[in-house]
């Protein structure tokens, strides 16, 4: 994203929040109700099958 893009996402943005090193952005389950734009870093995604 070059600076123009990135002002414009700080535009629209209701909310901001930090997370740390292996705090969860949601669980398994819990009702969509937020949609959530990375402005740096990266997440990880686990899915865990029961068998």
């Amino acid at each position: 994203m070059d600076g123009a893009q990135v002002a414009e996402l700080d535009r629209i943005v209701n909310r901001r929040r930090v997370l740390r090193r292996g705090e969860y952005l949601f669980r398994h389950g819990e009702s969509f109700s937020r949609l959530y734009a990375l402005r740096c870093g990266s997440v990880k995604v686990y899915t865990q099958l029961h068998g």
